[in-house]
């Protein structure tokens, strides 16, 4: 075949018919280069999402530390007495200010 210019020629034309795309197949890698471009955003807001979501279990994790050593605080004080009533049981029992 490499020695005969006219099957190299009709090579050449035949193959050049045959590399073009139809119609369809032109549609079909645009739409599969818009679907990878979208699946490319997707990922990237994905990613984000995923950042932002570890950033709040994080700041939730501190905030029910806080709250639990509070708790344990407040536990180790003993009875929460309102102030009315201890002004009412010592005017009963000393009298007026």
């Amino acid at each position: 075949m490499n020695r005969a210019p006219n099957i190299l020629a009709e090579w050449d034309r035949r193959t050049a018919v045959t590399g073009a795309r139809t119609p369809g197949e032109a549609r079909r890698d645009t739409e599969l280069s818009e679907l990878r471009s979208q699946l490319k955003e997707l990922k990237h807001e994905q990613t984000q999402l995923r950042g932002r979501l570890d950033a709040a279990a994080t700041v939730i994790a501190a905030l029910h530390h806080g709250n639990a050593g509070l708790r344990e605080e407040l536990a180790g004080r003993g009875v929460v007495v309102a102030l009315d009533e201890r002004r009412a049981s010592r005017a009963a029992t000393i009298g007026p200010y």
